[in-house]
């Protein structure tokens, strides 16, 4: 039979994963044919801090993608040049560091 395109995020982490410093900076997407998210946390995932600077997200396809989901746990996040907006947050968040 024919085989089933399956498509992740570009930057996952995968849920029961802890992760210390994670820093993703000058990340620029224009997206055309694939609408999945981003930046995405999975339920059951942990970063300890996540460091967002300066990305972002063009999505020309014809159904939502979101430039950074967290459906898990962080304990600091540092956002730079990120809107609130583009933050689609169904998990934890201790401390937000905005600049």
């Amino acid at each position: 039979g024919a085989g089933k395109d399956y498509h992740f995020p570009y930057i996952w982490i995968q849920g029961d994963t802890v992760v210390g410093q994670l820093a993703i900076t000058h990340l620029h997407r224009r997206e055309y044919e694939n609408p999945v998210d981003t930046i995405h946390i999975e339920k059951t995932a942990t970063v300890d801090c996540l460091t967002l600077e300066d990305i972002s997200l063009e999505n020309h396809t014809d159904s939502p993608c979101a430039l950074f989901v967290n459906n898990g746990h962080i304990k600091t996040l540092r956002a730079e040049g990120v809107s609130a907006e583009d933050i689609e947050n169904n998990g934890e968040i201790e401390n937000i560091i905005c600049s």
